[in-house]
């Protein structure tokens, strides 16, 4: 039986679904809010700011100082509509969904594990952006010194690697933690993660969730497959919630009393 490596299309599609949404959540978030400027700034890099402050990247206090540089609300998102933060959540989730739905996975894990995949392309899009757009100079200095290592220790390893096995970082066999060696060693310190945790969250949150909801979905439909039924997912869930009907009970109840406390509603 021939066994296919469907690796690399994880990855492409991941890569795939990421700029897809990325670009179209921009998009969508110039048309929804009101008009805006920044003066003496070009209108895509202005736009690509209002964008990547939905992520919790703040604008730089450096371009408020300048004199050239005027920046009138809601650019700067301190106007805008509540539901235009939601933009990157719903589009990491998209991209999660894409992922899942595409790769070969037929459980919540491997589903969710694929979806990562695409929070981890979401989450260098956005970036490469901070870098393109220096929303945040003193971040893209390091974003950039950090690519810089990663690349550095990945050309050691790849072409060098019979000669550096024995050095620190650079004789580091596995490209991943190589990177993750690098992007840690620059931009681990809390100031730069204090900066980056939404970017984090949503990047994963949200592509974690949607490839967990296609996992559960083709979950469901398997098992109600075994049932002679036209409504296969319907079966499925019937079938799901009789099997785990005390723990959802319990996790509901739990996550209403949560909700209850932290709203102030009891």
């Amino acid at each position: 039986m021939r066994v296919q490596n469907t690796g690399p299309k994880t990855e492409y599609y991941a890569l795939f679904s990421a700029g897809v949404v990325f670009a179209a959540g921009w998009a969508i978030s110039i048309i929804l809010i009101e008009e805006g400027s920044i003066n003496s700034v070009p209108q895509w890099k202005s736009t690509l700011w209002y964008f990547l402050t939905n992520h919790g990247i703040p604008l730089s206090t450096a371009y408020n100082t300048q004199s050239s540089i005027e920046v009138s609300s809601p650019l700067l998102a301190t106007e805008e509509p509540s539901f235009v933060r939601a933009i990157p959540v719903v589009a990491t989730a998209v991209a999660g969904v894409y992922t899942s739905h595409k790769g070969s996975s037929r459980g919540i894990k491997n589903a969710t594990s694929n979806a990562l995949t695409a929070g981890s392309a979401y989450f260098l899009i956005a970036l490469l952006a901070i870098v393109l757009t220096d929303i945040q100079p003193e971040l893209s200095s390091l974003l950039l010194i950090g690519a810089l290592i990663a690349g550095a220790a990945w050309l050691g390893s790849s072409f060098f690697g019979s000669f550096t096995r024995g050095i620190p970082i650079i004789g580091v066999a596995s490209v991943g933690t190589i990177f993750a060696l690098g992007f840690i060693l620059i931009a681990g310190s809390a100031a730069i993660i204090s900066v980056l945790w939404e970017l984090i969250a949503i990047s994963y949150v949200g592509a974690a969730v949607g490839g967990a909801a296609v996992g559960a979905e083709k979950a469901v439909r398997r098992r109600g497959k075994r049932k002679d039924t036209d409504t296969p997912r319907l079966a499925g869930v019937k079938m799901l919630v009789k099997e785990n009907l005390t723990e959802i009970v319990v996790v509901v109840s739990v996550a209403v009393l949560l909700y209850a406390a932290i709203t102030g509603a009891v």
